[in-house]
């Protein structure tokens, strides 16, 4: 079972690598209220108590605006606070393990890298 992907017309909004803390917050929040239907916390730092503290501020945040909530690139900081989902690349995780770690109604995105190959795995493996 997959998420269902009705409810995600509209705008995806993916957040900038530079931007954390109050700066990072007070823009998402602007991002929901103007209509995004889903936000990707997208954060390669090595920071990782830093990443949390941004996630979970986001989770809130998203929560309160019933806009839909992934994280980029990390499957178990998805899992700790409580995402809607994952978007994972090559290097990443595959789409089988991010469904089982997150469960059957998360949302699991692939980068497919233009390949409409690649697309059609990740789609048998389980992403969305």
């Amino acid at each position: 079972m997959a998420a269902d992907l009705s409810l995600l017309r509209g705008l995806y909004a993916v957040t900038p690598e530079t931007l954390t803390g109050p700066a990072l917050y007070r823009a998402v929040e602007a991002a929901c209220v103007g209509g995004a239907v889903l936000l990707q916390y997208r954060n390669k730092s090595p920071d990782a108590a830093s990443r949390l503290a941004d996630a979970r501020a986001l989770r809130a945040i998203t929560t309160v605006c019933g806009t839909r909530f992934i994280i980029n690139d990390d499957v178990e900081l998805a899992h700790e606070v409580g995402a809607d989902g994952v978007h994972v690349g090559r290097e990443d995780s595959d789409p089988a393990a991010a469904r089982r770690r997150l469960g059957p109604t998360s949302l699991i995105g692939v980068s497919c890298y233009n390949d409409a190959g690649l697309a059609r795995d990740a789609r048998s493996a389980g992403a969305d």
